[in-house]
């Protein structure tokens, strides 16, 4: 699997999930009594589905924000937005100590630049990332094996005679599918445990007037599916381990479906039962029963400042506003819909050049159609970036601009010279309607002609056709449509030396006569970087 498709999704996910999250928690706060608690459960839901569903739909307006300098079209916009931006900020920590003097330092931050944008970085971070959902995963199958060896260890009997009937009856009346109830000793307090097998654990030490209620309150959590809930709660932090608002949304949502039982205990119960309820709850935050969050286990109470707002919230029990909780599922699922939208309307338009035969998908725009940008330096400035030059800032005070004829029928030509006798020797050459017509690195072993006798190496067809998205975003930013008119790359030779892989690819056009003919030189390893650019039109 690509880091690519691990980081798409990962990115997408948590900044939808967590700008959901912080909106969930003032909202519960102010809104809870008007809504209720069914209704804030159902907005967890729909950030859980977020966070573990890999769905991504097309979006007409997404391609707005991918960024013009990102080489790799296998990833999305929103997450070529946070490259970039990571990118562009170690870039400029580099420039800054540039200009004080520190070289090495810029020359380290530059190397990391160019290590985040293409080179091993992203796969080491998508292995840190897979060891930690590793761990996590073994982490919580440890604790909840220790906890079911232990009730098993502890268990007594299995409920009989008048308390079976009870608890039958009890069913009966929640319209509940009756699951085996255990006596166990010693154990904090009674408890939903399993998920696909669950049963009620009930301690032996439970009083014989607060039987009924705890029974109740457990199936309650079995009717509200609270035992699905864990399994949620779990997957979201072995997926999203990192995001520290994805365990606070969870300790959130077990909080919630606590009180979300209660509103179906006491939906039966009168003013005197609800009292009494609140007491059992009370007794029970004494002994600590509430499980860990890492156990697929239901407890029967909270601690703390949470507990005494629950309490109140029994006995004061206030109906939420029907149409309120209407509205907010309406919206929270509209939302989630959005949510998913991430997707590029037709993302094959970027990537029609491939190393085999291509369907044309857009036409040609017309060079007459074409016009030289004013901002010709910010032009030239990501033609070089997305080329693999992270050093614009630093040779633009070289830059000279000259006009001259390249070939006799092609009209004036507009060449931007990087010239510095210590080290740069670079240039690119616009048409009249800014068309990028060749852009070259004169400092570069290929030019000598001293390098080994060129030989193909062995590259399997994700290797080239990473090597064609990257081809396509560079037309795509220099010469917007033309990478349209591309029927197939062709690898001409490829050589190597030093450590260092070059490689010839031509662009050959769907139409012969009137197509662009286009070559390339790009060095593959260590670091990429397009050295050579030429296009030939015969239209």
């Amino acid at each position: 699997m690509r880091s690519a498709t691990i980081f798409n999704f990962l990115i997408e996910a948590n900044i939808m999930a967590s700008i959901a999250i912080l909106l969930m928690i003032p909202l519960r706060k102010l809104l809870r009594k008007q809504m209720g608690n069914t209704a804030i459960c159902f907005g967890w839901l729909l950030i859980a589905l977020r966070l573990l569903i890999p769905l991504t739909l097309p979006n007409p307006l997404i391609h707005e924000i991918r960024p013009t300098y990102l080489e790799d079209t296998a990833i999305r916009p929103i997450a070529g937005q946070i490259k970039v931006r990571i990118v562009d900020a170690i870039s400029d920590i580099g420039l800054s100590l540039f200009r004080r003097g520190d070289r090495q330092g810029f020359k380290q931050m530059q190397k990391i630049a160019a290590g985040v944008d293409y080179n091993g970085y992203p796969e080491i971070l998508a292995l840190i990332l897979m060891i930690g959902m590793v761990v996590f995963f073994c982490w919580f199958v440890f604790r909840n094996i220790r906890f079911r060896m232990i009730l098993r260890k502890n268990r007594i009997a299995p409920i009989s005679g008048t308390l079976q009937e009870m608890y039958l009856t009890l069913c009966k009346e929640r319209k509940v599918k009756p699951i085996p109830v255990y006596f166990t000793d010693p154990v904090p307090g009674a408890c939903l445990v399993g998920v696909f097998r669950p049963y009620i654990v009930l301690p032996v030490m439970t009083a014989p007037q607060d039987v009924v209620t705890v029974l109740t309150h457990e199936i309650c959590h079995f009717k509200n599916r609270d035992h699905i809930w864990n399994i949620l709660r779990l997957l979201c932090c072995i997926i999203h381990w990192f995001n520290p608002l994805v365990w606070i949304a969870a300790s959130m949502s077990r909080s919630d479906s606590e009180l979300r039982c209660d509103d179906r205990v006491t939906s039966l119960m009168n003013d005197k039962e609800r009292k009494d309820y609140a007491g059992v709850l009370v007794l029970a935050a004494a002994r600590k029963s509430i499980p860990g969050i890492g156990v697929m286990a239901t407890g029967m109470t909270m601690n703390g400042k949470r507990l005494k707002n629950r309490i109140v919230a029994i006995i004061q029990r206030t109906k939420p506003l029907r149409w309120l909780t209407a509205t907010f599922i309406i919206l929270a699922s509209m939302c989630l819909t959005v949510a998913f939208c991430t997707g590029e309307w037709n993302p094959g338009a970027v990537q029609a050049g491939m190393f085999d035969e291509t369907v044309s998908v857009h036409d040609v725009p017309v060079h007459d159609e074409r016009q030289m940008p004013e901002d010709i330096q910010g032009l030239e400035r990501g033609i070089w970036t997305i080329a693999g030059y992270n050093d614009y800032d630093e040779i633009s005070q070289f830059r000279d601009i000259t006009e001259e004829h390249l070939w006799a029928s092609a009209g004036t030509m507009l060449k931007v010279i990087y010239a510095d006798s210590n080290r740069l020797d670079r240039h690119c050459t616009f048409a009249e309607d800014g068309t990028l017509l060749e852009l070259q690195d004169l400092n570069v072993p290929w030019l000598g002609e001293n390098l080994p006798e060129s030989r193909k190496y062995v590259r399997d067809d994700v290797a080239l056709q990473e090597v064609s998205d990257r081809l396509m975003a560079f037309l795509e930013k220099a010469n917007p449509g033309m990478g349209q008119s591309v029927d197939h790359f062709s690898v001409m030779w490829e050589s190597g030396q030093n450590g260092q892989i070059w490689m010839q690819i031509d662009g050959i056009p769907k139409d012969e006569k009137t197509g662009e003919w286009i070559t390339f030189v790009v060095r593959l390893e260590p670091e990429w970087q397009l050295q050579y650019f030429a296009c030939v039109s015969n239209g």
